[in-house]
């Protein structure tokens, strides 16, 4: 998004940039819409993102147009479905008498999570989807650490013998890339 306004980040450290940049300051929105109209209308400013190097650079909606993506794929080409269709829909797999159980504890975790606003939304997209007005029957648990969660588990699963078959060595990924963990792990 960056790009189509002329702002061209490709080495490591301007990526690292942009991950700076996407942390502290995106957000996710309840109303897409709403919001985006008010910044065309100039109801919102933009804010002011200082460079390691002194440069300064404008974001506007992009700070809310970058995690749309989540909830909706489609908006950059991916014929997919977002975070909420994908947990109602393999909640709905589950038997009927499990599903209000895991609406209940719906446990979020990755980096992705950590925008501002993204419980509130997966919160109110799962209403809509399971025609909810009550919206206790769906709680979502939100962590703290939850950007490490994923790590934190690998690291657990590492430690038990039944899964010392599955470890990968850096030799192995040198030699074989990502494709060694289909190899070992499926």
């Amino acid at each position: 998004m960056l790009r189509d306004r002329g702002v061209t980040m490709e080495t490591q450290a301007e990526l690292d940039i942009v991950q700076d940049i996407k942390e502290k300051l995106c957000y996710i929105v309840v109303d897409y819409d709403s919001e985006k109209r008010a910044y065309n209308i100039g109801e919102r400013n933009d804010t002011i993102y200082t460079m390691p190097d002194g440069q300064t650079l404008a974001i506007g909606s992009e700070r809310f147009r970058c995690p749309e993506v989540l909830f909706t794929p489609s908006m950059v080409g991916m014929a997919t479905d977002g975070v909420h269709e994908v947990i109602y829909k393999t909640a709905l797999q589950c038997p009927i008498d499990m599903r209000s159980s895991l609406f209940q504890n719906i446990v979020i975790s990755g980096g992705s999570t950590m925008f501002s606003g993204f419980s509130r939304r997966l919160h109110v997209e799962l209403c809509k989807l399971l025609g909810t007005r009550t919206p206790d029957s769906i709680n979502i648990n939100a962590v703290e650490d939850r950007n490490t969660l994923t790590w934190q588990g690998g690291a657990m699963l590492s430690k038990l013998s039944n899964f010392q078959s599955m470890w990968i060595t850096s030799s192995e990924y040198e030699e074989f890339g990502p494709g060694i963990v289909h190899r070992k792990c499926v």
